[in-house]
This record gives structure tokens, C-alpha cells and sequence, in this order.
């Protein structure tokens, strides 16, 4: 239970991952519908937003009857699948995200491929800003074989990133197999205001060590103990409501977790 309310902030990007299905494939749409058939009008079929993860928690499938997009992801790759067959040349150029932002998520042509002539798989490089209103734009000059173009721009609205939230730790919650000295790594899905978090963050029982931003990456912080933890021992985390990002969004609720030291006496790991 006391880590309960992180894992409701986890589910805001990663519930529903346990019952999608791998692979970006399925029907492209009805029964029978010929994709090659010069009297059927080219169409989004769906849009689908996919993510690398710490955790690999596989999917079965990508298939996606509807236009409803999933929140909480951050940036790695969307896919569209068409219920033609499409011209890559006219797909990956007219495929827009917006808005466009500095140091924020956008779609890269460099990677780009069609999977099976029906579905795209385009890069997104960078991350969500929390709380933003994203546009999928699919321009009507995409062509399929047959020279049809789509009758209209299509576009999907999403709000990828809702909240300021804690994505992953390490270790992970309710591990009991942490060795003494292991640095505490904390990941977020925006960039941390450092005064906020060092006056927010807590470890029980104590211990003297300091919490650390990555130069590398603001949205990362971590723990160094100054001379280790006690062996055999469950130590409690807490991340408070005070915690905001740069943007001045604060975490929605205060955040628990626990893991356990081992007995044994390893004294170097860390990442």
C-alpha cells in the first residue's frame, strides 16, 4: 500500500500497456476491403503513439480501431496505418506535429519507414511538454497506389504528457535486494526545479548523503549516501506535493516508495 500512490502516477503513462498487443500490424480496415482497389478513398485508419521503456513491458499488438490516442507516453515513434497502400515519398513529408518547440518533442523524416505499405512508423525525437496540447496533422496530399489522395487533412489532438509525474526509479519500488551503497535514481518526465526538490525529497530512516540534477538530463535526479545505508534494512523515499518542474508544475500528489537493503556488504554499486 505505501506504494500505492506512485503507481497511480505510473499508470498515468503505462496502465494500459498490459493489454495492447505486439507489433504494428492488424487490419487496415473492413473485411474484404481491397487496399489496391483504385475505388476505395484513402483514409487514416488509426494513429498510435509508441515509446522506449525502462521496463520492457512487451505489447502484443499495435492494432488500434479508433482515433483515441494514448496519454501519458513519452516521445519515440508514431505510427499510422492507412487502409491503402501508400506512396512513402508522399506519407513521411506530410506527416506534422505541432506545436513546434525548441528542446521539445518533434517528428524526425530520419528513420521514417513504411512497414508493410499500409503503416508509418515516423521517429519523435525529444520529450512532451507537461500539460501541452499536441496536433497529429496528416496533410491530404498523401497519395496511395492508385493516385487517390486523402479528401482532407486529417489530425488528432492529444495531450501526451498530462501532468508533472515521476516516470521510473532505480531500484525499482519494493525491491529487497539493494546493495549499501547504491545511488537512488529518480526519473521524471520534465525537467526539475532543483530548489524545489531538495527541500521536497526525504529518505527514512536518514541518511546522510545529497541528492543530485544530472547535468546530462533535468529531468533526472539522483541520491549519492555519504557512508551507505544499514544492512537488512527497509528504507521509505518520499517525493512531496512541493516538487514542480521548470514550467511550475507541481507534482499531483505525494509520492512513496520503498526497498530494502541487502545483507550483504557490497560497498560500489551504482549506475
Amino acid at each position: 500500500m505505501k506504494t500505492l500512490k506512485l503507481i497511480l502516477i505510473f499508470s498515468v503513462s503505462i496502465g494500459f500497456l498490459w493489454n495492447c498487443k505486439e507489433g504494428p500490424q492488424g487490419p487496415a480496415g473492413p473485411p474484404g476491403e481491397d487496399p489496391t482497389d483504385p475505388n476505395i478513398a484513402p483514409r487514416v485508419v488509426w494513429i498510435w503513439l509508441d515509446s522506449p521503456r525502462p521496463i520492457c513491458f512487451r505489447c502484443n499488438s499495435l492494432q488500434k480501431q479508433n482515433d483515441s490516442l494514448p496519454i501519458g507516453y513519452t516521445p519515440g515513434r508514431l505510427f499510422i496505418r492507412f487502409n491503402k497502400i501508400m506512396l512513402s515519398y508522399t506519407v513521411i513529408p506530410n506527416v506534422i506535429l505541432t506545436p513546434k518547440e525548441d528542446g521539445f518533442a518533434y517528428l524526425s523524416p530520419w528513420g521514417a519507414i513504411s512497414i508493410d505499405g499500409q503503416t508509418f512508423e515516423l521517429p519523435i525525437n525529444g520529450y512532451f511538454k507537461v500539460g501541452k496540447t499536441y496536433t497529429v496533422t496528416v496533410k491530404k496530399e498523401v497519395t496511395d497506389v492508385t493516385n487517390r489522395k486523402l479528401q482532407n487533412d486529417y489530425q488528432n489532438y492529444l495531450i501526451p504528457e498530462p501532468v508533472f509525474r515521476i516516470v521510473n526509479t532505480y531500484p525499482q519500488p519494493d525491491d529487497t535486494t539493494v546493495w549499501r551503497s547504491s545511488w537512488y535514481y529518480v526519473y521524471f518526465n520534465s525537467p526539475i526545479d532543483s530548489n524545489s526538490f531538495k527541500s521536497n525529497a526525504s529518505i527514512y530512516p536518514a541518511v546522510n548523503g545529497k541528492w543530485n540534477i544530472s547535468q546530462y538530463d533535468l529531468r533526472s535526479t539522483y541520491f549519492v549516501p555519504d557512508s551507505g545505508y544499514q544492512p537488512s534494512t527497509w528504507y521509505q523515499v518520499m517525493f512531496s506535493e512541493g516538487i514542480k518542474d521548470t514550467l511550475n508544475n507541481y507534482l499531483p500528489a505525494a509520492v512513496i516508495v520503498r526497498f530494502k537493503t541487502s545483507s550483504m556488504t557490497q560497498t560500489t554499486k551504482h549506475q
